[in-house]
């Protein structure tokens, strides 16, 4: 999967990215809050993360989770929902404001989650998390094959983002 173009949003909606690596030993984790500072950044702080391993064998697993906030009222949280599109993705009721939302088409090398809810208080709010993760046969044998499976995670959540975010939402933040 080729890299995606960034979106270049005026008001990026990511309010959250979290990269993590499983070791053998210990996880290394780190959390990027807004503003979203582009995966190109992210991507250099995973390669200096990467450089830092004794021994990339020791890595059983990688995680990618990003986190986006737009402001929508309930309606248009029940509206956004409504339009998922049922040839792409299932979508299972969780709670009254939360969903499940499976891809119908899987990636081999990743396991794909993504949940939606609709956050109430200060601000009524459309939260959308994806989190993918390597399946269990991933074995790097090279820093490459880790920052190869980060890049390709990116590519998928931006494919992924780019299908279940209305147009009308996305000339908002644009």
């Amino acid at each position: 999967m080729n890299s995606p173009l960034p979106h270049n949003f005026s008001r990026s909606p990511v309010e959250e990215v979290c990269c993590s690596l499983v070791l053998i030993t210990e996880p290394v984790s780190f959390t990027i809050a807004p503003p979203y500072p582009g995966w190109g950044s992210i991507r250099n702080r995973l390669t200096d993360e990467i450089a830092g391993l004794k021994d990339v064998s020791e890595v059983a697993g990688c995680s990618l989770q990003y986190r986006d906030r737009f402001l929508l009222d309930t309606d248009e949280f029940s509206r956004v929902i409504n339009e998922i599109k049922p040839d792409l993705f299932h979508t299972d009721l969780i709670s009254d404001k939360e969903y499940l939302v499976i891809p119908i088409t899987q990636w081999l090398e990743h396991r794909v989650c993504i949940r939606t809810s609709h956050e109430t208080g200060e601000q009524l709010a459309w939260i959308l998390t994806f989190n993918i993760q390597t399946c269990a046969a991933f074995r790097p044998e090279k820093p490459d094959d880790i920052l190869s499976w980060f890049d390709k995670a990116h590519a998928v959540i931006h494919t992924l983002f780019d299908l279940i975010v209305p147009e009308e939402i996305i000339e908002q933040i644009r």
